[in-house]
C-alpha cells in the first residue's frame, strides 16, 4: 500500500473554515477552493501511520483500518465517527464491569475484557486513523517514559478529553467524564475508596507498531488506565503506576451492559496554517 493509493482512496467534502494540512483525499481538485471547504485534506500523520502498518496489512488482511466514507460533514472509519466540526471521534461500547479491579477503561471485545470497564467492537486502527485525521498527535512511548509520573507532562496536541455518554430511563443522554466512572482503592479489591481519578486530559501516546503490526490491533487495548504503551491512550496520573489501585465508581454507573458512547475530543492544532488556494 503506497502514499498515491491511501490518499486517492475516497473523495471527502470537509467542515467550512475547516483545513487539516497534508494531502488530498480524492483526485486534483477543480476550481473550488480548498479554503473554501470543497476537499478534506490528509494530515501526513495519518498517511504515515497507515504507510507504516502496510507490511502487517499484507501479513494479516484484518490488520488495516476501514475505508472511510463521507456522513455529511463527519468521516466514519467503520464504527468509528470523525467530526471535524466538534473536533470529536466517537464509538460504541457497552459497559463491561461494575465491581473488582480494573486495568482498562476500553478494550475491544477480544482484549482483555476481564480488567476492563467497557468493552467495543470498535477496531483500535479506527481509532487511532479518525485522531489522526482530527491532527491528534500521538506523543509515542516517550510520552510514558517519565520516571516520575507525576510530573508527566502532556505535550501540545497529545491530551484528549474523554467522556462517556448512555441514555437514562427517560431517554435523555447523560454525559460523564470518563475519568469520573473510576475510584482509587488501597489495600487490594476489597481496600477502602481513598479518592478519584485525576481530571483533565488523557494522554495520547498512539500505541506502537511492532514486529507484528499496530500493537493496539492485537493486543486489544484502546484506553488504559495503567502504564501500557500498547493501548492507544494511557492514564497520564502517578496511579497509573499501580495496577490495584482502580476500581469502577459504582455510584456513577448505569446498569451493567447498557449501551454508552465514548468520545473523544481533540484539543485544536497549535498553529493552524491556511491552506493555499487551488489553482
Amino acid at each position: 500500500m503506497n502514499r498515491q493509493s491511501i490518499a486517492a482512496r475516497v473523495p471527502l467534502a470537509a467542515e467550512p473554515g475547516i483545513s487539516t494540512g497534508g494531502l488530498f483525499f480524492g483526485s486534483t481538485p477543480g476550481s473550488r477552493s480548498v479554503r473554501n471547504g470543497t476537499y478534506f485534506l490528509i494530515p501526513l500523520g495519518l498517511i504515515l501511520f497507515l504507510s507504516s502498518i502496510a507490511s502487517s496489512v499484507a501479513a494479516d488482511p484484518s490488520a488495516q483500518a476501514s475505508p472511510p466514507t463521507r456522513e455529511g460533514h463527519r468521516i466514519r472509519f467503520g464504527s468509528v465517527i470523525a467530526n471535524p466540526a466538534t473536533r470529536t471521534v466517537s464509538f460504541p461500547a457497552s459497559l463491561n464491569m461494575t465491581n473488582g479491579l480494573v486495568e482498562y477503561a476500553v478494550v475491544t471485545d477480544y482484549g482483555k475484557t476481564h480488567e476492563s470497564l467497557l468493552i467495543t467492537t470498535a477496531l483500535p486502527m479506527d481509532v487511532q486513523s479518525a485522531l489522526l485525521l482530527l491532527r491528534a498527535r500521538p506523543s509515542g512511548t516517550n510520552g510514558l517514559s517519565s520516571a516520575d509520573a507525576a510530573t508527566l507532562t502532556i505535550p501540545a496536541g497529545s491530551g484528549l478529553r474523554a467522556n462517556v455518554v448512555w441514555l437514562s430511563g427517560s431517554g435523555a443522554p447523560t454525559t460523564v467524564p470518563l475519568s469520573q466512572l473510576f475510584a482509587l482503592i488501597s489495600g487490594g479489591a476489597n481496600g477502602a475508596i481513598t479518592g478519584s481519578l485525576r481530571t483533565g486530559p488523557w494522554l495520547f501516546n498512539g500505541s506502537m507498531v511492532t514486529p507484528e503490526g499496530f500493537g493496539a490491533h492485537f493486543d486489544g487495548s484502546i484506553i488504559a488506565l495503567i502504564h501500557d504503551p500498547i493501548a492507544i491512550l494511557n492514564n497520564p496520573g502517578p496511579d497509573r503506576d499501580d495496577d490495584e489501585v482502580h476500581v469502577p465508581a459504582v455510584d456513577r454507573l448505569p446498569p451493567l451492559g447498557t449501551a454508552v458512547t465514548v468520545e473523544l475530543v481533540v484539543e485544536p492544532p497549535v498553529a493552524e496554517k491556511e491552506a493555499p488556494r487551488a489553482p
